[in-house]
């Protein structure tokens, strides 16, 4: 009975697994070189494999760089073109008419006035004298105090309480409980009208209904009467002073009038004519002043032409075998312009002028149009455009970068730089 017990305990026991102990290997001195080497092999030959990842790695990022400095450089290329203009030096002496308003398309020489004005005074010693009379004069404000509208006709008289007559320089009208000013002058001349403030009357009105209406009274004193000798600035020195003042404002017009000058006009030295009008403050005999105030006013008048206008009338009549080019002078001071005329410039609808001197004819490069037709081009045939522009006498061509083949496919990388001939 116990015996069978036992076994039933024993079965329903779950089995443990057994656990070895790893066993020990002998390897022989051979076994373990061999597993050495091959160890020493698996790592050599991982190191070959990644160090060549490595070197494609550098290979391709040098590829890289290379293609985008090139994509760099060939998006930035451009082409520089210095041109030296044809030209020719010729002596001109051509007779020319020049109309204000041309018709439209009529190809007739063309022309317009610019006008200026300005002032130079100065100062001139007054030593001389004359005999001289002046009238007085001043302001009366009349007042009207009755229901209608009065009108006072021009030279009216209005007598001072001191019994002096001064009259109205203009007609005026008085309203209704109005006050105006009016500038009266003495009815002679002399110091004695130069009298202060005062009330007045009008004759004309004495004895009247408006007598009573109109009052006048004056607040300020009258002044300027003068009877006797004056200071003046003699003939000679007044003589003097207006050809000097002549000289310097002549100047400054003809500086104003290269000042308002565009680019494209001309302006010739001896093109203009000039008005003057000259104004002396005389003093009394009672003026202590040892000078005299002299002004002296200006106005200018000058003919301004069209250069490449001016140029192209030229070397038609001038040059032979010249064409419709458009032309210019280098050199416009060098040329002379004597006008037939200098009278009333102002009012001229046509003039008639000469031009001689040598005369520098360059001529005009079209550079918009020399442009355009280089884009894309071959850098082997740009000759052939130049060919077609009679304007450019020689041409030299610099592209970047230097291993292009072609001009740049965008007009504005191409400049063109003009040089003097």
């Amino acid at each position: 009975m116990d015996k069978i017990v036992l076994q039933d305990v024993v079965s329903a026991s779950p089995k443990l697994p057994i656990r070895e102990e790893p066993k020990q290997s002998f390897l022989s001195r051979e076994r373990r070189e061999e597993r050495r080497f091959d160890t020493q092999q698996s790592l050599e030959y991982k190191i070959s494999k990644h160090g060549g990842m490595n070197k494609w790695l550098v290979i391709v990022g040098i590829v890289v760089i290379v293609a985008g400095i090139l994509m760099f450089v060939n998006l930035n290329d451009k082409a520089v073109v210095t041109i030296t203009p044809k030209s020719i030096i010729a002596k001109v002496d051509s007779n020319l008419i020049a109309y204000k308003e041309p018709a439209d398309g009529s190809h007739l020489l063309a022309f317009r006035i610019i006008e200026l004005s300005g002032e130079e005074s100065t100062n001139v010693p007054a030593s001389g004298s004359k005999y001289a009379e002046r009238k007085a004069g001043g302001k009366i404000s009349v007042t009207n105090s009755g229901g209608e509208n009065v009108r006072i006709i021009a030279n009216s008289r209005f007598k001072s309480s001191e019994g002096k007559i001064f009259r109205s320089t203009s007609a005026f009208s008085v309203g209704p409980s109005k006050t105006v000013v009016v500038n009266v002058v003495a009815d002679e001349p002399g110091a004695d009208y130069n009298i202060g403030p005062s009330t007045f009357t009008i004759p004309g009105l004495v004895g009247g209904p408006l007598s009573s209406v109109l009052t006048s009274k004056s607040g300020e004193a009258m002044s300027g009467g003068y009877k006797g000798d004056m200071k003046i600035v003699s003939d000679t020195d007044l003589a003097r002073a207006k050809t000097s003042l002549e000289g310097s404002l002549t100047q400054k017009l003809l500086d104003q009038v290269s000042g308002a000058l565009d680019e494209n006009s001309v302006f010739f030295g001896d093109a203009y004519s000039t008005s003057f009008a000259l104004s002396e403050n005389e003093a009394g005999a009672e003026d202590p002043v040892d000078t005299q105030g002299v002004l002296l006013e200006g106005r200018i008048y000058a003919v301004v032409f069209d250069k490449r206008s001016l140029a192209g009338v030229i070397a038609k009549r001038e040059l032979a075998d010249f064409g419709e080019d458009t032309v210019d002078f280098s050199n416009w001071s060098d040329l002379s312009v004597t006008l037939n005329s200098y009278d009333n410039l102002k009012g001229k609808k046509e003039i008639s002028l000469r031009i001689s001197g040598d005369a520098k004819f360059v001529w005009v490069v079209d550079t918009d149009k020399i442009a355009h037709d280089l884009v894309g081009i071959s850098k082997d045939s740009y000759k052939t455009v130049f060919l077609n522009h009679t304007a450019v006498y020689q041409a030299e061509v610099e592209i970047k970068p230097f291993w292009r083949t072609t001009f740049p496919s965008e007009v504005d990388k191409i400049s063109l730089n003009i040089v003097p001939s």
